[in-house]
């Protein structure tokens, strides 16, 4: 999917320019948008059950038309719950490849668990 959506980036882009620049900010943009809907559904399922979810398929249901996919790659986005009771979530970044939610390659939100009420 990657190849596809940098070689629109491109052609929107007229064929100059920096066009790794523009697909990383159309996908750093994009993912946020994605990451903050699943951190919405996220919270709500957390505070339904007292816990984070194993997987993502959990919230599924939360969104019309299924889960956002990662636009870096067509594939859902990598999810896993942290020892302390938080979660990271992150998506591939440009170049299609997890580095498992590492800030620097891929487009990362990480939560903490809330202390106290």
């Amino acid at each position: 999917m990657f190849g596809s959506f940098y070689f629109l980036i491109k052609d929107l882009n007229g064929g100059g320019g920096d066009d790794q620049s523009a697909a990383r900010y159309v996908i750093q943009a994009q993912s946020e948008y994605d990451q903050f809907r699943f951190a919405a559904a996220l919270e709500t399922y957390q505070r339904q059950t007292g816990k984070y979810p194993d997987q993502l398929d959990a919230i599924s249901d939360k969104f019309p038309g299924g889960a956002p996919l990662d636009i870096a790659t067509g594939q859902p986005y990598l999810y896993q719950r942290n020892a302390d009771g938080g979660y990271t979530l992150w998506g591939r970044g440009i170049d299609g490849k997890s580095d498992g939610g590492d800030k620097k390659t891929d487009v990362t939100w990480k939560q903490r668990p809330v202390n106290g009420k």
